[in-house]
């Protein structure tokens, strides 16, 4: 008897807790306020929020990564000179090998110059002898101007001696250019270098013959303190490159990064590479790049800045 009464209030217990739902289901008693409509639309919001997130982030990261990718380039002199002679002779003297770093001034190549210093000699001598010749005609020309005066000479004769004054005067200018070229040869025997460089090749040799026509070569210089980075740019980065374009440069072989600015761009396509050739002058004081080495390039755009705000 006592099991049979349990069964029985379990299950009276049972319909009394079902009897309230089954009640506000057929009463229509007030459900809970269920915001479904709320919920999906902020719901949506949400994801298309976060949709534009997601979209910004991947371009940045794609735009980040595009700067990343470096240009390739390679290392070129600054300037490179190939000294020639200037006046022809024997070469007396050259005091720079291969690798040898000149100064700007510096003498580098002296040619024989006594014929040339006897030029010099000989045009300080035309020129004694012409200011001679001016004294003289300016003596005469006084002389025929107060004989004139006087009526003892007719004036023709004095208008003689002041022509001749006047020719006496020519030649001293004459004489004093041609001392100045002579001087100007015997310069040009020293050959100096025009600046701070490196001496690549020498071509001459003491003793030889060279002459200036067809220009005789002596030595090949390279410029320090100041090195090219030249850079293929593609067609499809040329919009990014301008003038002051500020670049960074590496060069792995001698792990040395740098930063610079685009100096020179030619505005030119290589039709076989489809490039231009964006120049970039690095200061160098140490000489610790050389022409010829492998440069990689990253160009420093906007695509640092933070990315923009995405309003939901």
């Amino acid at each position: 008897m006592s099991s049979q009464r349990l069964s029985s209030l379990l299950l009276l217990a049972l319909v009394t807790a079902a009897a309230p739902a089954c009640g506000d289901k057929a009463g229509g008693v007030g459900l809970p306020d269920a915001p479904t409509p709320v919920t999906i639309t902020t719901s949506v919001a949400a994801g298309e929020a976060a949709e534009r997130a997601g979209d910004v982030a991947l371009q940045r990261s794609t735009s980040a990564a595009m700067d990343s990718i470096p240009m390739t380039g390679s290392t070129a002199a600054h300037r490179r000179s190939t000294l020639s002679a200037r006046v022809s002779g024997i070469v007396a003297q050259v005091n720079v090998r291969e690798g040898d770093r000149v100064k700007e001034g510096d003498v580098l190549v002296v040619f024989d110059d006594r014929d040339v210093a006897l030029q010099v000699k000989a045009a300080g001598a035309a020129i004694a002898a012409a200011r001679v010749g001016v004294d003289t005609a300016k003596v005469e020309a006084d002389r025929a101007e107060q004989l004139v005066k006087s009526k003892a000479i007719p004036s023709q004769q004095r208008d003689l001696a002041s022509a001749q004054w006047r020719g006496a005067r020519a030649q001293l200018q004459q004489a004093l250019v041609g001392k100045e070229m002579a001087e100007a040869r015997l310069s040009d025997t020293a050959i100096k270098a025009p600046y701070d460089a490196v001496v690549i090749m020498r071509h001459a040799n003491e003793g030889e013959y060279i002459m200036t026509m067809p220009p005789g070569p002596l030595v090949t210089l390279e410029e320090v303190g100041v090195i090219d980075v030249r850079v293929a740019v593609p067609a499809s980065r040329l919009g990014e490159i301008t003038v002051g374009t500020p670049v960074r440069v590496s060069v792995p072989s001698r792990k040395i990064t740098r930063e610079g600015e685009v100096t020179r761009l030619i505005p030119t396509m290589d039709p076989r590479t489809r490039t231009a050739t964006a120049i970039i002058e690095l200061v160098d004081p140490d000489a610790a790049l050389i022409p010829g080495l492998f440069a990689e390039v990253q160009v420093l755009r906007a695509a640092d800045a933070p990315a923009p705000e995405v309003t939901p």
